[in-house]
């Protein structure tokens, strides 16, 4: 088989990985694997880049005179080794706004795939078979996205309806999916994980025969550390600590050791904590461990390296240096918030009852929305499961939107204007969002187009369709014409 590049669609020093990559697509009988062996692969464009070594490129497949396009996307092992498996649990046979999987590299075929600095590759059918234009141009919905909230006029008005397409065509498949849980219940087991690893621990020794890690460093200034169990460290990460990092050695008895790609990664599924190890001194942490044989169970003891919520607040004060925390209020130009960070304890974890739950993408940003003569479809299920707060999908997409389409040299104040006004809107409707749409225009046009936008997002959930009838804990089923629960 042989893969060609279009000059202009990747760099030419990046050949020889991808093509290492795709020479590796399984073949045979089964699924995920393609039933006959392409003679060519030519890729002719890059759709986007991921955050996390990931991209996404469009190419067309050539089998005997049969050509057809497919999109692409080659990751680490740990970023797509769920995506095959959630479209064949959830959405095989799900409607023509989820483009299916037609192929995978073997590593994703393994029931417990071991790491693998190599990427892995995942084989769409493209967007454009569903429509019968197989020779239309994709695009992300990111881009048209950017394109709307700088010039508005029909490029916004077909973003807003690309956000309708889409929200409308995809709930009977995820969102209809509905259940509504009669147990009190917290966020904290369905939300915590999605905010990173809750602390990283620092270790410089291994005790294989006892599966124990843990650290010989001294304390700094001969001072006895604290002490921080599993309890301990939930609150530590969830709450600032204005004197900044505690001095403590961090006790993990019975955690589930697990590689990441290159990050070692420990779960107490008792208080639903995932905390990062790291080698205490020069070697690296694979250096330091090596394999995981045996039993996953270990008990680790190390020093207390990073807490989430201090590591996140430095890195957002660090990318926004016009900012500034000064008595628990966040600072910038013009505009003033409270400190985001103190509330978020409150918000993991308070309990309530009937909480609606269902099964969503996962990662609807706006990457993963592709675009075929306006027409929205989706990929990248590698997030898509069910249990999930139901507005997962909505909120994810807004947040992406926010953070990567809105013209960079729009002020601290503006940005909070924005949200205030989205917030506003939210409670009294349409009318007053077409106010604040035409008075945040006659500010700047731009920021006009981006509460249009936004406002979709917010909006979608009101659409009215046929209402789900369920009984507390349990799935739905159709029922008469009324609006869904979102």
């Amino acid at each position: 088989m042989r893969v060609v590049f279009d000059a202009a669609a990747i760099p030419k020093p990046r050949w020889g990985e991808i093509e290492a990559v795709l020479q590796r697509i399984a073949v045979g009988p089964t699924p995920g694997r393609w039933q006959t062996q392409p003679d060519e692969i030519r890729i002719v464009a890059r759709l986007s880049g991921g955050r996390s070594g990931a991209e996404v490129v469009e190419a067309v497949v050539k089998t005997g005179n049969q050509k057809s396009q497919k999109v692409i996307k080659l990751g680490p092992l740990h970023e797509v080794q769920h995506e095959f498996h959630a479209f064949q649990k959830h959405l095989q046979t799900a409607n023509r706004f989820f483009v299916p999987i037609e192929a995978v590299t073997p590593a994703l075929l393994e029931k417990d795939p071991q790491p693998r600095s190599e990427r892995e590759a995942v084989v769409y059918d493209h967007a454009a078979r569903f429509i019968g234009q197989p020779a239309r141009p994709t695009r992300t919905f990111e881009s048209v996205a950017r394109d709307a909230v700088q010039t508005g006029g029909p490029q916004l008005a077909g973003a807003v309806s690309a956000i309708h397409q889409l929200f409308n065509g995809i709930r009977n498949d995820l969102y209809d999916q509905y259940m509504i849980g009669p147990d009190v219940t917290s966020l904290h087991e369905s939300w915590n994980g999605r905010l990173g690893a809750d602390a990283t621990i620092a270790v410089d020794k291994v005790n294989r025969s006892q599966q124990r890690l843990y650290t010989t460093q001294p304390a700094p200034h001969g001072r006895t550390p604290k002490e921080f169990w599993p309890l301990d460290l939930k609150e530590a990460s969830l709450r600032p600590h204005e004197k900044g990092l505690p001095e403590a050695i961090v006790k993990l008895l019975g955690a589930q050791l697990s590689w990441r790609g290159d990050r070692l990664m420990a779960e107490i599924e008792s208080h639903h904590l995932r905390v990062e190890i790291v080698a205490d001194g020069p070697k690296d942490i694979r250096e330091l461990l090596g394999d995981l044989k045996g039993s996953p169970t270990w008990s680790i003891e190390g020093r207390l390296a990073k807490l989430r919520t201090l590591n996140r607040r430095a890195f957002i004060l660090q990318k926004l240096p016009e900012l500034g925390l000064h008595s628990n209020t966040l600072q910038g130009p013009a505009a003033q918030l409270p400190d985001p960070f103190p509330p978020l304890a409150g918000v993991l974890e308070s309990t309530r009852a009937d909480r609606v739950s269902s099964l969503v993408h996962g990662d609807l940003n706006p990457r993963n929305i592709l675009l075929v003569d306006d027409q929205p479809c989706l990929i990248d299920y590698a997030s898509t499961r069910t249990g999930e707060p139901i507005f997962v999908d909505f909120t994810r997409l807004e947040g992406c939107l926010a953070r990567d389409t809105l013209p960079l040299d729009l002020t601290w104040a503006q940005h909070v204007r924005l949200q205030r006004l989205l917030a506003w809107a939210s409670r009294l409707g349409d009318e007053a969002a077409q106010e604040f749409s035409r008075r945040l225009g006659a500010e700047r046009p731009e920021l006009g187009y981006a509460f249009q936008l936004l406002w979709a997002i917010r909006r979608a959930p009101a659409t009215p369709t046929h209402k789900p009838t369920t009984t507390p804990g349990s799935t739905t089923t159709s029922s008469s014409s009324s609006s869904s629960p979102i």
